[in-house]
């Protein structure tokens, strides 16, 4: 079984030492480690060649895009690039425990029908925000659970920097990626997987995620709510659900006749997308009804409080 890992860099200097030290040091070692970068300025690519030539990697490669392209499509063509199996997302800034790829490989090796094995983290905090895992229902298979919908929102269950996947979806993805080039790469990877059921998580912390300030995704978050008012960014935050239930949907209905097992799904996205449309509605003055056991399955604990709080100040 081929393993591949790959990784998008951009200005990760500060960082990317212990990641790459904690990839070389795994007691499973990758058949080979892509490395894309963005057109860094401080100096992480030569680092990064440097860093190849001290330790021999011979099976290690780095590439230079020739534009900006983004981390979300620097993403999409290291897929392109990666002939593994399996497939390891890393991101530049985060430490992998030794026996990680070991550990989620054996995973895929006992149980054919993973397609996407996403895993649990450390946070490592420094000036970034804190996220709770999201909590799940599941089956238990093997080691891992077969994850039979999550409770809260219809974000990613985890981060991509903690999953892996068999590249045999890739054409799903790619047709998702034409289809909406602003998704996430780990987005696209879990509703692919949803859709059909094969998406699983590995419950042990295997990872640390590291969150800063000046991340690439900090970054943007920061740029998309700067200036917004608390209801601004609630209002952000359903809408962003409810833009992705839709895209969801459109891309179900565009395709359905390649996505075997797609009507569990649907019909579960679908009353997602209703719950966002009465939040939204109930933010506009439209709607006075707020259904606690509809809101928090969908949206969860922290948007229904604030939902609750503008109720009061109505």
């Amino acid at each position: 079984m081929k393993i591949s890992i790959v990784m998008a860099t951009f200005n990760g200097i500060k960082f990317i030492e212990q990641q790459l030290d904690s990839i070389r040091l795994q007691t499973l070692q990758p058949n080979e480690v892509i490395i894309r970068d963005d057109g860094s300025t401080d100096g992480t690519l030569v680092f990064i060649i440097n860093y190849i030539e001290k330790h021999g990697l011979s099976n290690w490669f780095v590439k230079k895009n020739e534009i900006n392209l983004g981390w979300r499509k620097n993403f999409i063509q290291l897929f392109k690039d990666a002939t593994g199996e399996i497939i390891f997302l890393s991101d530049q800034d985060d430490i992998w425990n030794k026996k990680k790829i070991e550990l989620m490989s054996n995973e895929f090796k006992e149980h054919p029908q993973i397609m996407l094995l996403t895993s649990d983290y450390e946070e490592i905090l420094q000036g970034g925000a804190s996220w709770d895992l999201e909590v799940y229902k599941s089956k238990r298979v093997g080691n891992s659970d077969l994850i039979l919908t999550t409770l809260g929102t219809l974000r990613e269950l985890r981060p991509g920097n903690g999953s892996a996947f068999r590249s045999s979806i890739l054409p799903l993805v790619y047709l998702f990626h034409e289809f909406n080039d602003q998704m996430a790469h780990d987005t696209i990877l879990e509703i692919i997987t949803r859709i059909s059921g094969n998406m699983y998580n590995f419950p042990q912390t295997v990872g640390k995620w590291r969150k800063y300030c000046e991340s690439a995704f900090a970054k943007e978050d920061k740029i998309t709510k700067s200036g917004s008012s608390g209801l601004e960014i609630l209002k952000m935050r359903i809408l962003n659900q409810q833009t992705r239930s839709l895209q969801t949907i459109q891309f179900i209905d565009e395709y359905k006749n390649k996505l075997p097992g797609w009507e569990k799904y649907y019909k579960f996205v679908v009353r997602h997308y209703r719950v966002c449309e009465q939040a939204m509605d109930f933010i506009d003055g439209k709607s006075f009804i707020l259904n606690p056991f509809r809101i928090i399955p969908a949206l969860g604990l922290w948007t229904y409080k604030r939902l609750l709080k503008l109720r009061f100040l109505k």
